[in-house]
């Protein structure tokens, strides 16, 4: 394939695409075919991926994710217009800088090459409703080549324009395995920008009268009268944790978890119990090496602090189901998390995606 023909179909500049060519041949990625033209002139240069670099690709299908067909219009050279308009009307919007030379693209408020391969790289790794949270800002950056400045920038930017809906910044911390957690990113997946965005998925603001946990209910529950202030199960577990930034958005998960599978249970006078829920929240956490498993006192404060968890979450998707009429063919709802609660729920129905009306008290 040709560099003008490449240029063309992915929406950028062929200059661009030559000197990436350049940089990927000198990686042995891209190799050159010098065959001659056919037409008179300067022979057209042309490139293929080089056999190692077949040889080394997925054969299985679905290796680019459940978005692959979002990723093929995000980089296709109509969704490249219409993300940043006519030529015209670029030439218009773009600023000039302190210098008197044209601002970069960005500030023409549309998608740059570096910009679409980052949210490319995010779409990659999304699940149906656009939640990314298996991968590390290092991977992020392996995988797109950006430095972390470079990478912070770029993530703003995606955010700035509707297509990070929301981030929930990771941490290290002892509460978690591994004493890690990785940044999860909140993509929407019905951006104008993705071409129309994914026909399974509905994205809706909302703003009822419910609230997510507060931080003195996440970090300190109502005292059980068999404890004091300082045994208390629950706030020995989270001591020096500082998590709340990371515990709320994971109850609001857990939420999701409950509308998604179970709610037609969530009445407003269900006794309703879920095991397996109960098993996740279980397994998000790391068990303090101290609480030895078998050991009665132990194995109860430890089943106090999941039942924390569990029934912060239990409120919150009772309280959402009481509010909206969800019962409805949506396999996924999720609640993105915002500062102070929630504001967006994303849908999702893979049963029937010709399903009008999409349940929720905003628009």
């Amino acid at each position: 394939m040709s560099a003008k023909l490449l240029a063309k179909q992915l929406g950028l500049a062929e200059k661009l695409i030559r000197d990436a060519m350049a940089e990927l041949t000198s990686a042995r990625l891209v190799v050159v075919d010098d065959a001659s033209s056919v037409r008179r002139g300067r022979p057209a240069i042309r490139y293929e991926l080089a056999s190692t670099v077949l040889s080394a690709l997925p054969k299985r299908d679905g290796a680019y994710g459940v978005h692959a067909d979002l990723l093929v219009r995000l980089f296709s050279a109509a969704v490249s217009m219409a993300a940043r308009g006519s030529a015209e009307q670029v030439g218009k919007d773009r600023r000039v800088t302190k210098e008197g030379r044209l601002a970069p693209p960005g500030a023409a408020n549309y998608l740059s090459a570096c910009n679409r391969l980052l949210l490319a790289t995010l779409l990659a790794h999304a699940d149906p409703l656009g939640m990314v949270k298996s991968v590390s800002r290092g991977t992020l950056c392996r995988l797109t080549g950006l430095d972390e400045f470079s990478l912070t920038h770029r993530l703003g930017r995606l955010k700035s324009l509707g297509l990070i809906l929301a981030k929930v910044p990771g941490l290290s911390s002892k509460l978690f395995p591994g004493a890690r957690v990785n940044s999860t990113y909140f993509l929407n997946v019905t951006h104008p920008r993705l071409g129309g965005g994914n026909g399974a998925v509905w994205c809706r603001t909302f703003d009822p009268e419910i609230s997510s946990p507060t931080l003195d209910q996440v970090l300190r529950p109502d005292l059980d009268r068999n404890f004091g202030a300082k045994d208390h199960p629950v706030r020995c577990f989270l001591k020096g944790g500082a998590a709340f930034g990371v515990l709320r958005p994971m109850i609001l998960r857990y939420a999701s978890y409950l509308l998604s599978h179970h709610r037609e249970k969530l009445g407003y006078e269900s006794s309703f119990d879920c095991q397996s829920l109960r098993e996740k929240i279980a397994a998000d956490f790391q068990r303090p090496a101290g609480w030895k498993v078998g050991d009665v006192s132990f194995d109860r404060d430890w089943a106090q602090v999941v039942d924390h968890f569990y029934q912060l979450a239990f409120r919150v998707a009772r309280d959402f189901r009481r509010v909206v009429d969800i019962d409805y063919r949506f396999d996924e709802v999720c609640l993105v998390p915002l500062d102070g609660g929630f504001q967006y729920v994303l849908w999702l129905n893979v049963v029937d995606e010709s399903h009008e009306g999409a349940p929720c008290a905003g628009s």
